[in-house]
């Protein structure tokens, strides 16, 4: 890698290395903070599955709700 690359292609590379986000990136839309929050929310699912509904698996889907619709957000306000 060279030093004039971008941070962002840098963790894209990066985790498409990674068996199942690999498999997001290859598919998804190029924009890899999108593509982990997509990835990320079934992962959520499973785990408040898992462990319940305890005040921390709530508060991660409400962390996660808010991160998802404010980057949405950005990435709307600023086309």
């Amino acid at each position: 890698m060279t030093t004039n690359e971008d941070p962002i292609e840098r963790i894209e590379a990066t985790l498409t290395h990674l068996p199942i986000v690999g498999w997001v990136f290859g598919a998804g839309s190029s924009d890899p903070i999108y593509d982990l929050l997509i990835a990320a929310g079934p992962l959520l699912v499973v785990l408040v599955r898992v462990v319940g509904r305890t005040v921390v698996s709530q508060a991660l889907v409400f962390l996660y709700l808010v991160s998802f619709v404010g980057y949405l957000l950005y990435k709307f306000a600023r086309r």
